[in-house]
């Protein structure tokens, strides 16, 4: 599942979940969850290590490590 997706799901807005993730900013997650139909996909960035074992544990396992890689392929 796509971080964007699990996000919406639950209603939290890109600081909320920046929060949640005790990440930098808003801004930051919200360059995590950009789809490359997204006009600012150029600005998409992949979360750390770190982020993505947080990401994993805040969703319950329903965004794993390889989701961020799924368009790549």
């Amino acid at each position: 599942m796509k971080l964007e997706d699990w996000r919406l799901e639950r209603g939290l807005t890109y600081k909320q979940l920046a929060e949640k993730l005790d990440a930098p900013g808003a801004g930051v997650v919200h360059r995590w969850c950009l789809n490359p139909q997204h006009p600012g996909y150029a600005r998409y960035v992949r979360p750390s290590q770190e982020y993505m074992r947080r990401i994993k544990l805040a969703t319950d396992g329903a965004v794993q490590p390889n989701d961020f890689y799924m368009d790549d392929i």
